[in-house]
């Protein structure tokens, strides 16, 4: 590989660096966005032979990762593991988008930016789903500043912003040529892309969205250790201050805490609860006030057994009784969710030599909660998508499907120790209101807790990161529900770019011969 190739790839590793939300700018940068791509694509196409074209691919892939999720390295006693698998997965996926892209930016017709484009969104489904999916440092992300800008993807997903925003990067990539590779003509058809989305967007935002009443939630921040396996009762007496301040200034339909955040799994130790914290026992205080309460708990989803554990959120009436959970589906690949643990081997190996302790199981249904509410909305359907969930579409667009009028996140990200890991998180889960026309509430260990409306915008908070607190928001309910075409059809317009690529790279291999 030649050094200008090299620098190129870096500095655009660092410009899509810099475009997502990070330490230096929190909210990321959707200028850099639009030229982020620029050198790489550049470098691809200059690249000698497909095996150049690889290589640079995974140094892109692996610089690029790093410095976007290095937070990744706070995974506690198994960091290596954690940030290592993905630098070296994506760095691998990179290395595979490499020599595809070279092949479609090195043919001579008008297209190839388009080309480009429908690769790196196919590219970036297949990264970003999936058992091993990563949906962190998409193309789309820095433009969540742009609301009118992401509007469209109630009917296309995320995908057909990928294809224009790298398709554009692609386009001025060709500036950079000397041989009659650029078109200005394709600038015809960006122009055209972009009233199209101003116009929509604008729609969109503007659309009223009539209510039948409200539900008022309590969202609880508890700031806890997540490491401090042994300190149980400092989060339950933060939790319970901020529960009983919320009940003192309002009257709460629904009180939320984050994920895991009672650690002591409510089937088994009813009578700990009874009795902690000592100011003011848990389930006293559910049974003297009128709020139900949804809690991050893990669930043994074989009660008879005590077998079947899982991540779970679960609800619990005003008389203190559980009635309903909800076990995470969508996992974290071989940190909470290991396959075949049962297995000698492999129980021994991610023991001994990872250094996890057990795995979670899956969970085995998908919940819509229904609770009652005040005043004439009467009753509130929502599900609970855990953690990283709420940035997997397939996963909210489910739960929506299945009857979900409003979005609850229970998530616990402290851990990562850095403030670009919770906003980057926020970021990737917003678009999720948009693709389904549904309010998102997130309620955080440590952040970033807040309610997003149906067009992105954040309606209430975000309370301040790593700070306990609590936020009080009266939830606006959908006099009607109707779903999205995302929501009825997914990625559909992936399954189109794939077989464009395809067709493409098939027409180019004939024409070879």
């Amino acid at each position: 590989m030649k050094s200008p190739l090299v620098w190129a790839t870096l500095l655009s590793a660092f410009a899509v660096s810099l475009a997502q939300p990070n330490d230096l700018l929190l909210a990321g940068n959707p200028l850099l966005g639009l030229v982020g791509y620029v050198p790489f694509l550049w470098a691809l196409r200059r690249s000698a032979t497909n095996r150049s074209a690889a290589g640079l691919g995974a140094l892109f892939g692996l610089v690029s990762i790093l410095l976007q999720n290095y937070w990744l390295a706070f995974f506690q006693d198994y960091a290596a593991w954690t940030v290592g698998g993905v630098a070296i997965a994506f760095s691998g996926y990179c290395a595979l988008l490499g020599p595809i892209a070279r092949t479609l930016l090195r043919q001579r017709w008008v297209g190839r930016p388009l080309a480009m484009g429908a690769l790196w969104a196919v590219f970036e489904y297949c990264k970003a789903n999936g058992f091993l999916g990563f949906p962190w440092g998409l193309a789309p992300y820095p433009f969540h500043q742009w609301p009118w800008f992401f509007q469209i993807i109630d009917v296309t997903g995320l995908s057909f912003l990928t294809f224009l925003i790298v398709s554009w990067n692609a386009w001025l990539a060709e500036m950079l040529e000397r041989d009659g590779y650029f078109e200005r003509t394709t600038g015809v058809f960006f122009a055209l892309m972009l009233v199209g989305l101003a116009g929509y967007g604008t729609w969109r935002l503007m659309e009223p969205r009539p209510s039948r009443g409200t539900a008022q939630l309590a969202l609880v921040q508890q700031n806890g250790d997540p490491w401090n396996s042994g300190d149980d009762l400092g989060p339950l007496r933060t939790s319970m201050k901020h529960s009983l301040a919320a009940i003192d200034s309002g009257n709460p339909d629904l009180i939320v805490w984050s994920e895991t955040s009672l650690r002591l799994p409510l089937q088994y130790y009813r009578p700990y609860y009874e009795r902690n914290p000592s100011e003011s026992p848990l389930l006293k205080t559910i049974r003297a006030n009128h709020a139900w309460w949804l809690l991050g708990n893990p669930y043994a989803q074989d009660p008879d057994k005590g077998t079947g554990w899982v991540n779970a959120t679960v609800l619990m009436n005003p008389q203190g009784q559980i009635v309903d959970y909800y076990g995470k589906i969508q996992q974290v690949p071989f940190a909470e969710y290991v396959p075949f643990w049962d297995v000698p081997f492999v129980k021994s190996f991610f023991q001994s030599v990872v250094g996890l302790s057990g795995s979670w199981e899956l969970g085995r249904q998908w919940t819509v909660f229904h609770v009652p509410v005040q005043g004439k909305a009467k009753t509130i359907a929502f599900s609970t998508p855990i953690c990283f969930e709420d940035a997997f579409p397939w996963v909210v667009s489910t739960m929506v499907r299945d009857g979900a009028e409003v979005l609850i996140n229970l998530t616990n990200d402290s851990w990562s120790r850095r403030e670009s890991s919770e906003v980057q998180h926020h970021v990737a889960a917003l678009f999720r209101s948009v693709e389904n026309r549904v309010w998102l509430v997130r309620s955080t260990n440590g952040g970033v807790t807040s309610v997003i409306d149906p067009t992105g915008r954040v309606a209430a908070g975000p309370l301040p990161v790593f700070q306990d607190g609590h936020l009080v928001f009266d939830l606006p309910l959908p006099k009607t529900k109707t779903l999205t075409p995302y929501s009825l059809f997914g990625d559909w317009l992936v399954a189109l770019f794939a077989i464009a690529v395809t067709v493409g790279l098939g027409w180019t291999a004939r024409r070879r011969h």
